[in-house]
């Protein structure tokens, strides 16, 4: 199956002195990526755009179109790896900046399956609407790589606490991120999507700003793509 998709984007500085978000949408709308950047006044900043242009470069020499899921999922894993040491570059010069990362979140549309690779906290969330019960349901696809997460993946969080964490304002210390001086770990999800879902990619910024039920009026309320991302 191939589903057509209408995609829109915008960042918003909030209450901060300088914006650390960057946003890009490739590949005829199918491609998205978020990334929320770190390291204080302009590095952050820095560290995001870098990202971004990284992956812009890998998505311009990119396939077309991916033989299959594990295909796509190879590239953007790796996607994310060449971000990565292009952010990590940054931190090896010489320029005296302080140390600088930024999350990663790619999500491709790939037939009927929406593909989510990631790095940090920035989210991806599905709105379904349920025919037979005549109502919506809002699915966070991803995790965030905080401290809690790992604890969680280590068995030594139950899956409560973790679901109720998941639920409530994200403040916590980011356990991934590009730029950081270990091996970058990425984690990858896929879901099925179908017509009329609605996809949201964004950095904590918004998830930490609107709960669950005003994320879902705003995303189900049948408005363009365009006028959603404003509302939000």
């Amino acid at each position: 199956n191939v589903l057509k998709s209408e995609t829109f984007g915008q960042t918003d500085i909030g209450g901060r002195a300088n914006n650390e978000d960057a946003f890009a949408i490739h590949r005829d709308n199918n491609l998205l990526v978020v990334a929320d950047g770190m390291g204080g006044h302009q590095n952050g900043e820095m560290a995001s755009a870098t990202a971004c242009q990284s992956l812009a470069a890998g998505a311009a020499v990119a396939p077309a179109s991916f033989d299959s899921t594990e295909e796509a999922k190879i590239w953007l894993c790796q996607a994310l790896q060449n971000a990565h040491q292009a952010v990590v570059e940054l931190n090896n010069n010489d320029s005296g900046l302080q140390r600088m990362g930024t999350t990663a979140t790619l999500s491709l549309l790939q037939g009927s399956k929406l593909l989510v690779a990631w790095v940090g906290d920035s989210r991806v969330y599905r709105l379904r609407r349920l025919q037979q019960l005549g109502g919506v349901a809002l699915d966070l696809v991803n995790d965030d790589h905080v401290v809690k997460y790992e604890l969680w993946r280590g068995g030594h969080l139950s899956n409560d606490e973790w679901n109720s964490y998941r639920r409530g304002y994200t403040s916590n210390v980011i356990t991934r991120s590009l730029g950081s001086a270990q091996k970058l770990d990425v984690d990858f999800r896929e879901v099925e999507i179908a017509a009329g879902d609605v996809i949201l990619s964004c950095s904590d910024g918004l998830n930490n700003s609107l709960t669950d039920d005003q994320l879902i009026g705003i995303l189900s309320s049948g408005k363009s793509a365009q006028l959603i991302v404003e509302e939000l």
